[in-house]
């Protein structure tokens, strides 16, 4: 949100990135935190997994892209988001208007000033008590990272990719780009590289750490389900105007109205199939 702030401050049109269409927003973003249940995880959980070598997620990824590919111009579905857009047409909608950046901002600077005081110093300060020599192999490649590192990395990585190479991050729409380009010959753009090399960096840090290996359901119906699964991501994802990386990761930091929207809808979602598979025997 800070590194946005300044973007908007640049360019205030920035804000329009993503807009509002609520109806196939909810529709959507429902039908995305179900896919996410059945494929065994999200758009980019499984772009990385097909680089660890699950052949699920590969599966997963092949209904994801099919599930894109119904909604775009020229797919069985693309009739029925156009008669949702007539409902509710786009708009462009953000949290404080044009005045969104000071909110980012605020709410920037008060999130770091948290993570610092309740994590990053105590992490510190317990790490100078151990005493402890850093593997920096052994920390970046096979032990799990600090949700806050995590999150930070993400963080730079957003504001990068946007403010250098004008490129929200996503995962779906991209994946529907590396299709066009296997199929149509059409030029692959820089999204389409990141999601390729998503799969190649998840298959980097699976060899190091000893973790890559060719697998495989061995129940049948369990990669039915994941393709399933992927097929409701895709479409879902279509709907939505993008995935949760898209809408999350791209779309609250512009407090976008729109990506809250798909965001509470894809928790939903999420929580429904979670409860109705999982949950209630308990």
């Amino acid at each position: 949100m800070i590194g946005f702030a300044f973007l908007v401050l640049g360019d205030a049109s920035i804000l329009s990135k993503k807009q509002l269409f609520w109806l196939p927003q909810i529709i959507g973003g429902v039908m995305f935190g179900i896919g996410m249940v059945w494929a065994a995880g999200c758009a980019s959980g499984t772009t990385y997994r097909v680089g660890e070598g699950m052949m699920g997620s590969f599966v997963a990824l092949l209904g994801l892209t099919l599930g894109v590919y119904m909604v775009k111009p020229g797919g069985i579905l693309n009739g029925l988001m156009s008669d949702m857009l007539a409902i509710s047409p786009k708009t462009s909608l953000t949290i404080g208007g044009e005045y969104a950046w000071i909110l980012m901002l605020v709410i920037g600077i008060i999130a770091v000033v948290l993570v610092v005081w309740k994590e990053i110093l105590p992490s510190l300060k317990a790490k100078k008590e151990k005493e402890e020599k850093a593997n920096v192999a052994d920390a970046i490649f096979k032990k799990p990272w600090k949700w806050w590192v995590a999150g930070i990395a993400l963080g730079v990585l957003a504001i990068v990719s946007f403010g250098v190479f004008n490129n929200l991050l996503g995962i779906t729409g991209h994946w529907w780009k590396v299709g066009t380009a296997l199929t149509d010959g059409a030029t692959l753009t820089l999204g389409a590289y990141m999601v390729i090399g998503i799969i190649i960096g998840g298959f980097i840090s699976a060899k190091i750490a000893g973790e890559f290996s060719l697998r495989a359901p061995k129940d049948g119906k369990i990669l039915i389900m994941q393709w399933v699964g992927g097929v409701f991501m895709g479409t879902g994802a279509a709907f939505a105007g993008g995935c949760n990386i898209g809408n999350i990761l791209s779309g609250v930091p512009l407090l976008s109205v729109g990506s809250i929207l798909v965001t509470i809808c894809i928790f939903g979602g999420c929580w429904l199939m979670t409860y109705l598979m999982f949950m209630r025997g308990d």
